[in-house]
């Protein structure tokens, strides 16, 4: 793995590095998933807002 991050990033790491930051990161689906554009139109939010609407009033 050093030698892979070496050859695409031409920085040098050691394992134990590798490993240290493997043990300490927090990745999960929120930290890496990009939010789609639509998501933040004001359009799509009104969809969200009345579904959430529809689902407590019914």
């Amino acid at each position: 793995m050093s030698e892979q991050i070496r050859e695409e990033f031409d920085i040098s790491v050691t394992p134990a590095a590798i490993q240290k930051t493997l043990k300490t990161i927090d990745i999960t689906r929120k930290t890496v998933t990009q939010i789609p554009c639509k998501w933040n139109k004001a359009a799509f939010l009104q969809q969200q807002h009345n579904y959430v609407l529809n689902r407590v009033t019914n």
